[in-house]
């Protein structure tokens, strides 16, 4: 499979812009403690990529 990964269902998507409506998903689907442990786990990864935390997300509901 990973010899190939243009043929992976998400490898077409990885050339297409980010849908702004999914923005902040995670924190309808997670809980604030799965949050808090991703973020514990991911956080300086997260931050080196660019990412904003959790608590920083302002989501329009």
């Amino acid at each position: 499979m990973f010899e190939r990964p243009y043929g992976h269902p998400a490898a077409e998507s990885t050339g297409k812009p980010l849908h702004a409506g999914r923005l902040g998903r995670h924190t309808q689907d997670l809980t604030p403690a799965q949050i808090a442990e991703f973020e514990g786990i991911a956080g300086s990864e997260l931050a080196r990529l660019g990412y904003l935390s959790a608590s920083s997300l302002v989501i329009d509901a």
